[in-house]
């Protein structure tokens, strides 16, 4: 990520302070001493959601085995910028940024830290023709390597994850501890 924001800015300190509201508005509590629960509710929330907006998807990853700890922890603690090209990493970073000031992010705990899962799910949603011939070797290779030009991947799961981001429940938005608690 520091590499992204090093060529963006010219200026050390410019693109420190971007990086720095960039990190508290996008991946509040990831870079803290125990990140683990964040983390964990991050990767739940992933399984969730895929189960939601592509149950068939989330079925196949079922009966094989695949659980987002084993592809997904380096894309949502670098937002993608561990698997993708600066153009498209910007590109994706921007549209989180304008979703993140969307009224349902905005009026919602939590609203924020479900882009980068949600953009996550639309990603695996189009790379689902080959995840779901895929046996549990075949889906984690792919997934960690991503073998494919992902330009038209990225851009198709860009066009659909405003959609996607008003389908799910505003319960998603909320953390864990909401969710155990009883709701007005």
């Amino acid at each position: 990520m520091c590499a992204a924001f090093a060529v963006a800015f010219r200026s050390e300190a410019l693109a420190f302070s971007c990086m720095d509201a960039f990190l508290s508005r996008l991946l509040p509590g990831i870079f803290v001493d125990d990140n683990s629960t964040v983390l964990q509710e991050r990767l739940l929330r992933l399984q969730q959601l895929l189960s939601f907006l592509d149950p068939e998807l989330s079925a196949h990853f079922f009966s094989i085995g695949i659980t987002p700890n084993l592809y997904a922890i380096p894309w949502l603690m670098t937002l993608f910028a561990h698997i993708l090209p600066l153009n498209l990493l910007f590109q994706v970073w921007d549209v989180l940024l304008g979703l993140h000031q969307h009224s349902h992010c905005v009026a919602e705990k939590g609203g924020p830290e479900v882009l980068s899962v949600l953009f996550a799910v639309c990603f695996l949603s189009e790379l689902r023709a080959t995840l779901i011939k895929s046996n549990f070797e075949q889906a984690v290779a792919y997934l960690t390597r991503l073998p494919i030009s992902l330009d038209p991947v990225v851009h198709a799961a860009l066009a659909r994850l405003p959609a996607a981001f008003l389908l799910i429940p505003r319960s998603v938005f909320r953390g864990t501890t909401d969710i155990s608690s009883p709701q007005d």
